[in-house]
């Protein structure tokens, strides 16, 4: 999500003040906006915040069927990041 961020800064439109007070879920989000990914693809991912909240802060209270049932998309969805990514970088 550090990725998002230094993207986000870099890419920086005037609204460099807004950008600290992005949450982790709204960074996806803001990498859309810039071509980065498509807006049907940062909604997916997006949730992966949610995911990782849960797992920093609640992590005794975890249903681990759950997450271990999510891990293979998570990863999927990971994987097409880095790629959307990569690509990004290549065209600017």
């Amino acid at each position: 999500m550090e990725v998002n961020e230094h993207l986000i800064s870099a890419l920086a439109t005037g609204q460099e003040e807004q950008i600290a007070r992005l949450t982790y879920r709204e960074t996806f989000l803001r990498l859309s906006a810039l071509d980065v990914y498509p807006a049907e693809f940062a909604e997916r991912i997006a949730k992966s915040a949610g995911l990782r909240d849960i797992l920093v802060h609640d992590y005794n209270d975890v249903d681990r069927r759950i997450v271990h049932g999510s891990i293979r998309s998570c990863l999927e969805d990971y994987d097409r990041y880095v790629e959307a990514v990569d690509a990004f970088l290549e065209r600017v």
